[in-house]
């Protein structure tokens, strides 16, 4: 009697451990459904950086803005940004890799080489000023 307790109390463990036979709530398995989030739309680059510079270029003295094609990258959609910086040592160009992780929040970082920015057809904008 006592070895067939000592059987059904190991047998109760290692039967819950199955996905299929268990009393354990399907939430609390690995046997999970999963969840497909819809493709984001393609941005509007242009539109981004005319009415979005100042939120991804702090500095008031910006000229020279082009953006490229927006197109898919490690985190999403993306896009290349070209703009002249003034900074106290004189006007500084530079590239950056602007990231559109959702309407109205944005990352950037200097572009690298991966980001082939350099084969980008850039479109000249007018930055919109703040009113």
């Amino acid at each position: 009697m006592a070895r067939l307790l000592y059987a059904v109390m190991l047998a109760l463990p290692l039967g819950a451990c199955s996905p299929y036979y268990t009393f354990v709530p399907k939430p609390l398995t690995y046997d999970m459904e999963e969840v497909k989030r819809p493709a984001a739309p393609m941005p509007d680059s242009i539109a981004i950086a005319s009415n979005e510079l100042p939120s991804i270029i702090a500095s008031s003295d910006v000229s020279n803005v082009a953006v490229g094609p927006p197109r898919t990258g490690k985190y999403g959609w993306g896009f290349c940004l070209t703009a002249t910086i003034g900074t106290n040592s004189g006007p500084a160009k530079t590239v950056l890799w602007v990231t559109v992780y959702n309407p109205g929040i944005y990352g950037r970082r200097p572009a690298e080489s991966g980001d082939q920015c350099a084969f980008d057809r850039y479109t000249a904008i007018t930055p919109r000023r703040p009113s």
